[in-house]
């Protein structure tokens, strides 16, 4: 346009054209401002982009140790639960009250990794944290709850239901393991995806009874509202 209309409105009159080059000379030095305001302001959107894409990458190069640590932990809470179990009974037969040792502190490594993780990840992958995060406190709440109330005289049945929901917690977290580790090598592949088969076989890696005290049936009811949750979430 700069070149093209002077010259045709002027007829090509160069005296003409080169005058109204002068009178939009101020014009074309905005424009041209402007566009390379707009050429630095890509650039360097596109180096913070690269450079939180590195950040996330190296975040991610964590996650497997973090998760081998949380998978440690989910194995002993298994192991104390069950110790757990077999000082209830003894107790019940015998009138008394045992300190069960269910609760002790988890590793601390995994918080600086999911909270990077959680911030320079994509939305998927903070949901998928941040939802492991939460289901991990209710399993330590229930774990310290269980623990307090050993040190009273509570009738011993209701240690049985506490250390099923500790378990089924338990089996769901080890599931949710298993997507970290996909989660740091970038596969999604059934990342939300949990049924009883998944949960069967961390019971079975976890030497938990599942096929005793109702706690498969109790599992397929949780399977339930877990699936409705999920479809309704992945409305959003």
């Amino acid at each position: 346009a700069m070149v093209v209309y002077p010259c045709v409105a002027s007829g090509f009159d160069w005296v003409e054209v080169q005058h109204v080059w002068r009178s939009w000379q101020g014009l074309n030095v905005g424009v041209l401002a402007f566009a390379s305001s707009l050429i630095a302001l890509r650039i360097s959107q596109q180096k913070t982009a690269d450079a939180r894409d590195r950040d996330f990458r190296a975040a991610k190069a964590f996650l497997v140790e973090a998760a081998d640590e949380l998978s440690v932990y989910l194995e002993s809470c298994a192991s104390r639960l069950r110790k757990a179990w077999y000082l209830t009974e003894q107790g019940e037969k015998e009138e008394k009250w045992y300190r069960l040792g269910v609760a002790y502190d988890p590793p601390s490594g995994y918080r600086d990794v999911f909270a990077r993780s959680i911030s320079l990840g994509d939305s998927e992958t903070s949901r998928y944290l941040i939802d492991f995060i939460l289901l991990f406190q209710r399993l330590r709440a229930s774990l310290d709850g269980l623990e307090e109330d050993s040190t009273k005289e509570f009738l011993h049945r209701s240690y049985y239901v506490k250390i099923i929901e500790c378990w089924i917690l338990s089996a769901q977290l080890h599931v949710k393991v298993d997507g970290i580790f996909k989660l740091s090598r970038d596969s999604k592949a059934r990342l939300h995806h949990m049924d009883w088969e998944d949960l069967r076989n961390s019971y079975s890696v976890l030497n938990i009874p599942y096929e005793l005290h109702g706690i498969e049936q109790q599992t397929k009811e949780f399977l339930k509202s877990w699936d409705a949750n999920e479809r309704e979430l992945s409305c959003y």
